[in-house]
């Protein structure tokens, strides 16, 4: 449940911001041409509900590479660097939690769910009052309204007009059904001829336009998205552009000037709004408003093949869900010197780890880019690792030999230190000062343990307590070839996942030049003189839909792994650090041992 619910917030997350880039770009358009026809600022506000729609529905999109390229490491020797906590600081036990709570994000999408199903219950309880309301209505028995409303209807292009019903429960002429749209009119006749004429043509086009289930998208896109402002503001603004698109339809096929028309809509008054039936009346009085001020702008609107460009432009860039990704190269840079290891922060289980708190067999890996996601039903698993604290200054090597295998811990704790070398192998904690201190008292490659309490520096030249304190530190050299041959498995991942982004890239632009030519293709897919437009177009979508999901199911895979190799990086990780406090304390009482039986000498 945990996995969905991420899931589903980080689709909810993408799909708002793109929502916000969108609308700014609706804003900037309209600011630009503001002689854009109400039908158009119309079908550009729907869009932001079509994109929220996508992007939540998890639909494939473009890739942007903007992110910089994963940097593989290279293998090194083991070099295990870890740093002390500092004086006052507490390390807090771990604590397994209970296997059946829930975390925030299961939390959030059960909020969201519960908002989201009262929404469906209040539209649902519409719906069963607009059906009982058509169900209780009578059919018109006025020929003469009937003649008038199919005369409009074959005008207005439409092959039959929709029924005309009669009921007591509304107050203004109304439109509704999806799949057989009705009109209803008033019982009692209020309206003149001339104003009833252009209220019936006001719903006729709301049926040419489909508004019914257009309007669906909007309002949708708003209940799914009820926290996001700008859904309300786009479904708000569709709604009135709509209303405005079918004024514009009145006046300019209608034989009435826009006065008369402004005197019918105020007469008409202010009606709340419904999503299952569509009026001439306002739902605010604000809209009534706006309503009247854009009846003088009927005509003075810009052409319709800037506006279907300008349309097409917004939604090739605005609606096609798109994600940051890393960009890709042919060759990556490796990298010869890395510093030790840092302490970070706790890593969350499903995410690959980059680094491991205290002690670290490796050098600190690059953490792999986000996958590009793959297409519904699941989003690929985005790794998300915590940021480690800054890297206190690595030690200068302090001895002039060379070491193949160390253990090195800056300590700064001035009470306590100690030193062990032995041939090749270093173990220590301390500072820098200490191991110069230690390697003054050592002969040759002799085997000893130097250590210091407080200002007495002691040292252990016996062969038993030497092995001793090297036995202390099996445990975690065990654990440091686990956690390289991980480091092994996540480089080859991030080459995997390298070919993936260079193939979604690919298929991005593919979709890119798809939906470039996709108004050119839809409109000669309409000329019956060729059909093999229509078939080019479906078989070109068809193959890159099913490049996408084969992509998308090698990104699933690898984020599985990924998700594993975390799980086992984490507890690598724990275990490391519980075997180095575990080394810590053996050590400390081998060194009371050595004193307290003599072994140890006084440094000179």
């Amino acid at each position: 449940m945990d996995a969905m619910a991420e899931t589903l917030l980080q689709r909810l997350a993408y799909a708002s911001v793109q929502a916000c880039v969108l609308s700014a770009l609706i804003f900037v358009v309209m600011r630009c041409v503001p002689r854009l026809s109400a039908a158009t600022r119309a079908l550009l506000w729907w869009l932001v509900g079509l994109q929220l729609i996508i992007g939540l529905a998890g639909a494939p999109g473009w890739s942007l590479p903007l992110l910089k390229p994963a940097i593989q490491g290279a293998a090194v020797t083991s070099l295990i660097t870890t740093f002390a906590p500092a004086a006052g600081d507490v390390v807090p036990p771990v604590v397994a939690e209970p296997a059946a709570s829930l975390s925030w994000a299961a939390w959030l999408m059960l909020a969201w769910a519960l908002v989201v199903a009262a929404q469906c219950v209040v539209a649902f309880v519409q719906w069963r009052r607009v059906r009982g309301c058509v169900a209780r209505a009578m059919p018109h028995d006025d020929i003469r309204i009937e003649t008038l409303v199919s005369q409009r209807a074959r005008r207005l292009g439409m092959r039959r007009s929709p029924a005309l019903l009669c009921s007591d429960e509304v107050t203004s002429p109304q439109v509704v059904g999806v799949l057989r749209p009705a009109i209803l009119l008033p019982t009692e006749h209020t309206l003149g001829d001339d104003e009833l004429e252009m209220a019936l043509l006001h719903e006729l086009a709301h049926v040419r336009r489909g508004d019914l289930w257009l309007g669906w998208i909007p309002a949708a896109a708003r209940a799914l998205f009820f926290f996001h402002p700008l859904a309300h503001l786009a479904a708000r603004e569709y709604g009135l552009s709509r209303e405005a698109a079918c004024d514009a339809e009145v006046i300019g096929r209608g034989r009435q000037v826009p006065q008369a028309y402004g005197r019918l809509l105020v007469r008409l008054g202010v009606s709340p709004e419904t999503r299952h039936a569509l009026g001439g009346a306002s739902p605010t009085f604000a809209t009534l408003k706006r309503r009247l001020t854009m009846l003088g702008q009927v005509h003075d609107t810009s052409s319709r093949a800037l506006a279907w460009t300008l349309v097409a432009v917004v939604a090739v860039a605005g609606v096609a869900p798109w994600r940051v990704v890393a960009s890709t190269q042919d060759t990556v840079p490796t990298v010869n010197a890395v510093p030790p290891v840092p302490d970070v922060a706790p890593v969350r289980p499903v995410a690959p780890v980059a680094s491991i708190a205290s002690v670290a067999p490796m050098a600190p890996m690059a953490s792999l880019p986000p996958p590009p996601p793959p297409p519904a039903p699941m989003a690929p698993m985005a790794p998300d690792v915590a940021p480690a604290r800054p890297a206190r200054p690595a030690m200068p090597p302090p001895l002039g030999g060379t070491y193949t295998h160390s253990v090195v811990t800056l300590n700064d704790d001035t009470n306590t230190a100690y030193v062990l070398m032995d041939g090749h192998s270093m173990f220590m904690s301390g500072s820098t000062r200490d191991a110069e201190h230690a390697t003054r008292q050592r002969k040759g490659d002799e085997a000893l343990l130097w250590f210091r309490r407080g200002d007495s520096e002691w040292v252990v030249r016996d062969p038993a307590y030497v092995r001793r304190v090297q036995s202390a530190f099996a445990s975690v050299n065990d654990l440091s070839g686990k956690q390289q041959s991980l480091a092994d498995k996540q480089r080859d991942i991030g080459e995997k996942q390298r070919m993936i982004g260079q193939q979604q890239a690919a298929i991005g632009h593919a979709q890119a030049r798809l939906s470039a030519t996709q108004a050119e293709l839809s409109y000669r897919a309409s000329d019956p003189n060729q059909p093999d437009v229509a078939i080019a177009m479906q078989a070109e979508q068809k193959k890159i839909g099913d490049e996408q999901r084969k992509v998308g199911e090698q990104q699933r895979a690898l984020g599985l792994q990924q998700a594993e190799l975390g799980k086992q990086q984490a507890a690598l990780g724990q275990q490391q650090r519980e075997a180095a406090q575990k080394a810590q304390q053996n050590v400390q009482r081998v060194l009371d041992e050595a004193l307290r039986d003599h072994v140890a000498q006084a440094a000179r």
